[in-house]
C-alpha cells in the first residue's frame, strides 16, 4: 500500500511540475505598460475652460482590449483624467481644464489604472502604472489677471470671496 501512496504522490507532483511553468508562462505572456504621458504646454489670454490633447505611449503584448485611465493633477489635486482604450482613443485624447479654478503652472499625467485582457485565455492586467508626464499652462494678457493674483498661501481672490460667504 505504502508502494501506491508513493507512486500516487509522485505521479502528483511529476503533472505539478509539467502544469505549473506552463500556467505561469501563459500569465507572463500577457502584458501592458505604458512607456509614456505627454502634452503640449499651452499660452491663455482668458481663464474659460478649455481641452488639451494628450498622448500615450504603450507596449503590450497578449492583449486584445484594454483601456488607461490617467489622472492629470494641479498641485497634488485631481483635475480629469484622460482616458485611452483600444475601443477608441488609443494614443490621443483630451483633459478637460479650468485655468480659473486649478490655476496656471505644471499639471501633471498619471499615474492610470490600467485594465486589459486577453479575450481568448481570459488573462487579465489590472494594476497602476507610475508612468509620469506633465505639461504648463501660462497665462498672457489681462483676461488672466486673477488667475496671476495667486497668492504664496494658494488661494485665489474668487476662493477667497467663497470662503467669506
Amino acid at each position: 500500500m505504502r508502494f501506491f501512496k508513493r507512486a500516487l504522490i509522485a505521479a502528483v507532483a511529476s503533472l505539478a511540475l509539467v502544469v505549473g511553468p506552463a500556467v505561469t508562462a501563459n500569465a507572463a505572456s500577457t502584458s501592458f505598460d505604458v512607456t509614456k504621458l505627454s502634452a503640449k504646454s499651452i499660452v491663455v489670454s482668458d481663464a474659460n475652460c478649455r481641452n488639451v490633447d494628450v498622448h500615450m505611449s504603450h507596449k503590450k503584448s497578449g492583449i486584445d482590449s484594454w483601456g488607461v485611465f490617467a489622472d492629470v493633477t494641479r498641485k497634488g489635486g485631481w483635475v480629469d483624467s484622460a482616458y485611452f482604450s483600444s475601443d477608441g482613443d488609443t494614443k490621443t485624447t483630451r483633459a478637460f481644464i479650468c485655468p480659473s479654478w486649478d490655476g496656471l503652472g505644471k499639471y501633471g499625467i498619471g499615474p492610470s489604472d490600467v485594465y486589459a485582457y486577453n479575450e481568448s485565455s481570459w488573462d487579465t492586467v489590472d494594476r497602476t502604472d507610475y508612468t509620469k508626464g506633465h505639461f504648463y499652462v501660462r497665462g498672457q494678457g489681462d483676461g488672466v489677471a486673477v488667475d496671476q493674483a495667486q497668492r504664496k498661501d494658494g488661494h485665489t481672490q474668487r476662493e477667497d470671496e467663497a470662503l467669506r460667504s
